[in-house]
């Protein structure tokens, strides 16, 4: 929504919307009650961790914030989460979106896919499949938003 804003704020902005489109307050709260900081899956072999804000490594990853799988682990203008997540763990994919200081590309890193293309400010919707064992990564420039 382009602001800085708590997690309950961000729960009551998101329950609005969603009444505001017709849901119920009973269907909104079940959908925000849904929601996950990430989701892991195993799809033909191919192991899948999905973050917001991606993180750098597996390692005690019992331990990881609440934050880290939102906003990214380490300083968001120093720590290429990427390419570190790519140097740290093998045998599983991430993909994420919220944060790209180092404009990484989508498929830059073979185990780290970055969602995130500013397509906001007029950069790229960034989307990703996964047809059989192959990653699949599409961009879609945004002619809407003139730089």
């Amino acid at each position: 929504l382009g602001m800085n804003c708590s997690k309950f704020e961000m729960q009551l902005l998101v329950k609005e919307y969603l009444q505001e489109q017709g849901k119920s307050a009973a269907t909104a709260s079940r959908t925000l009650a849904s929601l996950k900081n990430f989701y892991a899956y195993s799809y033909k072999g191919q192991k899948v961790l999905c973050t917001h804000g991606g993180i750098s490594s597996l390692k005690n990853i019992e331990t990881v914030s609440e934050y880290s799988f939102i906003m990214g682990s380490g300083d968001i203008e120093k720590t290429n989460i990427d390419k570190e997540f790519n140097e740290n763990v093998q045998g599983v994919v991430q993909i994420h979106g919220h944060r790209n200081p180092f404009n990484v590309e989508i498929n830059e890193y073979p185990n780290s896919f970055n969602l995130e293309g500013a397509v906001e400010e007029g950069g790229e919707l960034r989307t990703i499949e996964l047809i059989d064992k192959r990653f699949c990564p599409r961009a879609y420039k945004n002619e809407f938003v003139k730089k």
